[in-house]
């Protein structure tokens, strides 16, 4: 179980991340949302249900969530660090 988030530009990749999110990750994540770098994110389990307990109306799905574009950009800029 983890949380996947896939940046687009130079150097695009995709950060794997579990919980407890370390404070260098969010920072780089924050940073990349600014600069509009962040492309889709994915979570499911322990994650999944960290972030829809700090996000309280993003939509969900089953085990696994996915969000696109301004929604995972939203994500990104108020990234939570526990």
């Amino acid at each position: 179980m983890a949380l996947y988030i896939q940046f687009s530009g130079l150097g695009a990749v995709a950060k794997e991340c579990h919980i407890p999110f370390k404070e260098d990750l969010c920072k780089e994540v924050r940073r990349r949302a600014l600069l509009n770098e962040v492309v889709h994110i994915e979570a499911d389990g322990h994650e999944l249900a960290f972030l829809l307990q700090r996000f309280k109306n993003i939509p969900q799905t089953f085990s696994s969530c996915r969000w696109d574009g301004e929604l995972a950009r939203f994500i990104a800029m108020n990234f939570p660090y526990p």
